[in-house]
């Protein structure tokens, strides 16, 4: 089994106390039912971590960008870049280039920000699709400024940025996108975004040119297109930009009714060097297989300003990020940052018995986070590896965490009043100031040591030191540069127990140690004094050069039981031990000696990597040999060793170019300067690999794994690790291998920007350097399964589509997938009490009936193994979403219907017609007929459930109305009511007179002249319709005298009519002697003789009435 994942601190370990920053890439979008989207080539793979206190109070959420980080703030993004350390850290770790000036003492930094103007000062933002990973931030000595699980999200989503406009921002893939959402009524008008802190910003060929100090960004114009019917159609857009102000120009007006997409694009362009290195120093394991690297990330904090600007380069920029991968390598679990005002390094890893995970490491804060009553004591400053100052000096420390993270269960410094923890003597690394300890053979040997406990949880350390008054010394200092120590502390690190001082008057220097089953303590690692302590064994004479050495340590830490020399003549150290089930002792290490090789081993000839197995009490040998490429030089730099229960061997190591012995650089003054250094050299060419070799070619910058069989006794395995590009290596640290052969492993990969080192099986985000087109280094974690008999087993979806899946939504079904080897029949036990025998590797389709956590476990089986059997296990959550959505219903025609939803964070409704579609929880909607509304539901833990709601559109009333008046030109109108109907409701009259009638076909005669409100009502089981009728009644009046005789009394012809009157008056021959087609009371009869006229009257929508009248004059 492999997994190797890129675990690239630069997209995920930078969200680290006081926040060290990244750099962005995204600048805009926008929506209306309109949605204008940028996309960044920016990595973010972190997601948005919410703040709990990290960083300053107006931050909302941050992402980790390359080269910085971007804040999400109340009403601006806040983007800011910075410059690597100002070393040639990844410099040299790029064949064939020269590093110019990198102690100068400052960073380059650079802050912008894009306020959106006019936006509301109150708003609520919303993170949705949260990942898995919790950031822990771990900082100084304050626990009230420790702030533990906050929760990362693929998207978050500000209400009201502006009124009836949000703004959602998510991940897409590895980019980071953005979205201006202009929900209807928002107003797109009122979108404006003003740039400030840039040192230029212009048009160029229709995209928008952002200038940095550190390089320039181009957003490229929109591509702009509405969603019409499920098709695409462009609209014409552009950017306007006016004093640093940013707008968006619609050539036409979008419909407001269709969704727009304004899609552009950002590129990047001459941010060589602007990257922020995170480098890999240690890697180790628990009982379930999950992975742990430790490393340094770096930063310059929350930028207080816009612009660009320097920071001090003097320490306090360098924190430890711990990563916690799942055992499948798919889920990073957490990240925790680790660190205070000064630089740290970790340098070894162990998680005991509780699944703690203890951290040694050096740090030269004087406010590291700690426990007890310990004080920093320090030492002299001096920057022992590039780009990384120790100003104050160093302390060792030891650290323990909670197994999610989360919590810092102990915490202390160990040390005296000189430098500690530290294989360096004083000066800068690679400068002409450089003072080296003369057993500091390899890169990265500056921060080797180790951590180990016991059964009871008790902590033990293996380093170095200066200082001649360590606390709690059980022997004096030896003399020397350095001298070894050894340290006991209890579980929870409340004080130490004891340490020891190993060594003579030359150098010395502790790197591994383990304890057998009386629980001694056998510690080794490398000397230059002749006059070593308790010299007892096997070699009683040291060489002429440097030797490594053993010693066997009763556990009060008194005395000295037994010890021996290793090596020849010429440079030999030993640099890990370990003890088989038979208590014997094997050690592992490096010689550019002829080292003695034991007859009926494997062997490569003038190898420079040494294997020797000695008795328990260390006062014989029982095998030793070598391997290499034969020129009597080590050809790796060792980092992890293993003998398992069958005495077969399992070594890891990396070689290259950054071993080298010498090192240029361009000193300020602009002269090439060559550096000579302790190192051995070393190359990965011309190791041996085997024919099933996972990587059988090297560019000699690569890992080395090999595997003996039982006691060296042959050739198993061997293959190369690495990319053909960039140097791949580690920066001090040891990693580890489990009793199964497994090794988990820190790497320093991809240096120089590159992405060759090899990703599989890795999360989303993590697969390649985010650093692609700059200069900076990232951490990687790769675990690699080199034993025969191995049980693996791996989660997925169905679908296969979602490897390492733990958790299921009832009642789907999961794949458990059997990816062991070695193997000749298995055992599966799903944890509901089914089991299940299988004699192949076929996977595993099971479908849990209740809701629960279930330990799910496979068993290898294979008797010819030494084992014999393996088992691995995964626990699987079985989840019942708790959604709910509303009933089927029904709705009168016109009326509207509240679709409802709970129990998610994302909801998608649509339509059966095509025409709906809304991400609100409860969107109210009108149909027109009956519909069907589809909704897709998806809840915290990412359980997905579909659903339909069907809205019965009950059809209106089907009638025909109709009243008439009836006039006798006397009296008041008598009405006729009728109405027709083809439908089940049920129709009633209310006539505004205080008459109800059910009748279809009736008369009524009102009471009384006037305005009457009549009410005509369908009804049925559901619904209810009322259409108004407004009735005038008017009892028609024509008079049949006038006296036009100029008194003002009753001269004219004065009509009494509801509505206006058509007037025709004729003659006793039916001659029409006067016609008014609405006629206002005004015929006298003028000129005239008085007499008998006839008329006729036709009141307008009322009657029609003839008579005569007398006209008396």
């Amino acid at each position: 089994m492999l997994w190797l994942s890129i675990a690239f601190y630069r997209q995920v370990m930078k969200n680290y106390v006081n926040n060290r920053l990244a750099r962005s890439l995204k600048i805009l979008s926008l929506l209306l039912f309109l949605i204008l989207t940028i996309t960044s080539q920016a990595l973010a793979t972190s997601g948005f971590v919410e703040n709990k206190g990290q960083w300053p109070a107006q931050v909302l959420f941050a992402a980790d960008i390359p080269g910085g980080k971007l804040y999400v703030e109340q009403t601006r993004l806040l983007y800011s870049f910075f410059e690597s350390p100002e070393s040639h850290h990844a410099a040299i770790h790029e064949p064939g280039k020269d590093v110019s000036g990198y102690h100068t003492g400052t960073i380059l930094a650079h802050a912008f920000e894009i306020k959106f103007l006019h936006a509301n000062n109150i708003i609520q933002a919303q993170g949705t699709n949260a990942l898995q990973t919790r950031y822990n931030y771990i900082y100084g000595d304050n626990p009230s400024s420790w702030f533990q699980d906050a929760k990362a999200y693929e998207t978050i989503i500000i209400h009201d940025l502006y009124d009836g406009v949000d703004m959602k921002l998510y991940t897409n893939g590895s980019s980071i996108k953005y979205d201006l959402i202009v929900n209807p009524g928002g107003n797109i008008n009122r979108i404006e975004l003003e740039y400030s802190g840039l040192d230029s910003l212009h048009l160029k060929d229709k995209n928008l040119h952002l200038k940095t100090r550190l390089g320039e960004l181009i957003e490229m114009e929109p591509y702009v297109y509405q969603l019409t019917d499920g098709r695409k159609k462009e609209i014409s857009c552009k950017f306007m930009l006016k004093n640093n102000r940013l707008r968006f120009d619609f050539e036409h007006r979008p419909d407001p009714a269709n969704t727009l997409v304004i899609d552009p694009l950002i590129i990047f362009s001459a941010y060589s060097g602007s990257t922020t290195d995170n480098w890999g120093n240690t890697a180790t394991y628990d009982d379930a297989g999950n992975a742990y690297s430790g490393g340094i990330v770096y930063g310059v904090g929350y930028p207080t300003k816009t612009g660009a600007y320097q920071v001090s380069y003097a320490g306090g920029i360098w924190d430890i990020g711990i990563m916690k991968f799942d055992s499948a390598g798919s889920k990073l679990l957490y990240a925790t940052y680790l660190g205070g005002n000064g630089s740290e390094t970790p340098q070894s890893l162990v998680v005991n018995h509780a699944g703690e995970l203890l951290i040694l490491g050096s740090t030269s804060s004087t406010n590291f986070p700690v426990t007890n009553n310990s004080h920093f004591s320090g030492g002299t400053n001096f920057t022992p590896m590039d780009g990384v100052p120790y100003t104050n000096g160093s302390d060792l420390f030891v650290a323990k965490l909670s197994s999610d993270g989360r919590q810092l269960l102990g915490s202390t410094y160990i040390g005296g009043s000189s430098n500690d923890g530290v294989n360096f003597v004083s000066g800068t690394f690679d400068s002409q100031s450089m003072v080296q300890s003369p057993i500091c053979k390899n890169y990265g040997d500056q921060f080797r040591g180790d951590i180990i406990t016991d059964a009871d949880d008790n902590v033990y350390i293996a380093s170095n030191t200066t200082s001649t008054n360590v606390t709690q010394k059980v022997v004096d200092y030896a003399g020397g540069t350095h001298d070894a120590i050894v340290v006991k502390l209890p579980s929870d690190l409340s004080a130490i127990t004891w340490s020891r001082y190993l060594g003579g008057s030359g150098t010395d220097a502790a790197y591994s140690l383990k304890l057998d089953s009386n629980n001694t303590i056998f510690v080794a690692g490398g000397t230059t004094s002749t006059n070593f302590a308790g010299i007892n064994g096997y070699k009683k004479t040291k060489g002429t050069d440097i030797d490594g050495w053993i010693a066997q340590l009763s556990n009060d830490g008194l005395q000295i039981m037994n010890a021996t020399y290793l090596g020849t003549s010429a440079y030999d150290q030993v640099y890990f031990v370990d003890i088989n089930t038979t208590q014997d002792i094997y050690v592992l290490g490096q010689t550019q000696g002829s080292y003695p090789v034991t007859s009926g081993v494997f062997s490569q000839s003038g190898g420079g990597q040494f294997i020797h197995k000695l008795s328990h009490d260390l006062q014989s040998s029982v095998f030793s040999t070598v391997f290499g490429s034969g020129n009597n030089s080590p050809n790796i730099s060792l980092t992890a060793f293993l003998v398992n229960d069958c005495n077969k061997i399992y070594i890891s190591g990396w070689g290259g170019s950054l071993n080298a012995t010498t090192i240029r650089y361009r000193a300020q003054s602009g002269q090439i300067v060559t550096i000579t250094r302790n190192f051995v050299g070393g190359s990965t060419t011309g190791l041996r690999v085997s024919a099933d070799a996972y990587q059988s070619a090297t560019s000699g910058n690569d890992f080395y794994l090999m595997v003996l069989d039982t006691d060296a006794s042959a050739f198993l395995y061997g293959t190369f690790l690495g990319g053909n590009q960039s140097v791949t290596h580690v920066d001090g640290g040891t990693s580890r291998f489990d009793k199964r052969g497994i090794v988990y492993h820190a790497v320093c990969a991809g240096c120089g920007g590159y992405s060759d080192f090899p990703s599989v099986n890795a999360p989303a985000g993590h697969a390649t350097n985010a650093a692609r087109t700059y200069a900076g280094c990232n951490n990687a974690i790769f675990k690699f399964d080199l034993a025969t008999l191995r049980a693996t087993l791996q989660t997925n979806s169905v679908a296969l589509d979602n490897p390492g899946m733990d958790t299921v939504c009832y009642p789907s079904s999961i794949v458990f997938q059997n990816l062991s080897n070695g193997a000749k029949y298995f055992v599966w036990n799903m944890g509901d009490g089914t089991e299940i025998t299988k004699q192949d590797t076929s996977s595993v389709v099971h479908t849990y009936e209740v809701p629960g956590v279930y330990l799910v476990t496979l068993t290898a089986y294979n008797a010819e193994t030494c084992e014999g059997k393996d088992i691995a296990s995964v626990v699987v959550s079985v989840f019942d979403p708790e959604i709910q959505v509303v009933d089927d219903g029904s709705i009168c025609k016109g009326s509207s219907y509240q679709l409802s939803a709970s129990g998610g964070v994302l909801y998608q409704w649509t339509s059966d017609t095509g025409d709906f579609a809304s991400s609100l929880a409860n969107p109210k909607v009108t149909p027109t007929d009956t519909t069907v509304y589809y909704i897709t539901i998806q809840d915290e833990v990412g359980c997905e459930i579909s659903d339909s709601v069907k809205v019965n559109v009950i059809p209106a009333p089907d009638y025909i109305l109709h009243f008439e008046k009836h006039y006798d030109c006397w009296n008041r109108p008598t009405v006729r009511f009728t109405y027709t109907s083809k439908d089940g409701y049920t129709y009633t009259w209310d006539l505004g007179d205080g008459t109800m009638s059910t009748e279809k076909d009736f008369k009524h005669n009102y009471p009384a002249d006037g305005t009457y409100n009549v009410l005509f009502r369908s009804t049925n089981a559901y619904c209810s319709y009322d259409e108004n009728i407004t009735m005038n009644i008017v009892t028609i009046k024509i008079p049949n005298v006038i006296t036009a005789n100029s008194d003002e009394r009753n001269d004219t012809l004065v009509i009494q009519a509801p509505d206006q009157v058509d007037l025709k008056v004729y003659n006793l021959w039916g001659t029409l002697i006067f016609h008014d087609d609405n006629y206002k009371n005004t015929w006298t009869g003028a000129g005239l003789s008085q007499g008998v006229y006839y008329y006729k009257a036709a009141i307008q929508n009322e009657a029609s009435c003839k008579g005569w009248v007398h006209v008396i004059k």
